[in-house]
């Protein structure tokens, strides 16, 4: 079963801005926190409100060439999963030292929906993910 691709984006945009939010509230350094995805498995309508069924967030290499392998791997252990998300920091080329936060997801067989804002998930600005990091291309065949 799919959802209307606005209420996954909003959804899984959201799951992952909680995972960033719990983060922070355990006092991990959101500045050194490395890329990460999950696989949204399922979701429940309970009184009228969608919820996503997560895997637990997985640590991605910090060289995105090696994400795939990582990514298949998971893929195979949950074979009726309904989307991904990934998350990681990626460096602002206007300004030296500064971060934005890099926000993908998207459903089986559609194209992925990515964002950046910053680290307090400010300035949200809509991007094209493969111009962002140009290694997750192999998302197209997801």
């Amino acid at each position: 079963m799919r959802l209307p691709e606005e209420f996954f984006e909003d959804h899984a945009l959201d799951h992952i801005e909680r995972w960033i939010e719990i983060a922070k509230d355990h006092h991990q350094d959101i500045e050194t926190m490395p890329p990460s995805f999950s696989l949204v498995k399922d979701f429940e309508l309970n009184q009228g409100e969608i919820a996503l069924d997560c895997t637990l967030p997985i640590v991605l290499e910090e060289t995105p060439e090696f994400w795939k392998v990582q990514i298949d791997k998971e893929i195979e252990l949950h074979d009726n999963y309904l989307g991904l998300m990934l998350w990681c920091l990626i460096q602002n080329p206007k300004e030296e030292g500064s971060r934005y936060v890099f926000r993908l997801v998207m459903q089986k067989k559609d194209n992925p929906i990515a964002c950046i804002s910053d680290l307090n998930f400010k300035s949200l600005k809509s991007v094209d993910p493969f111009v962002i990091i140009p290694e997750i291309a192999f998302l197209e065949e997801f």
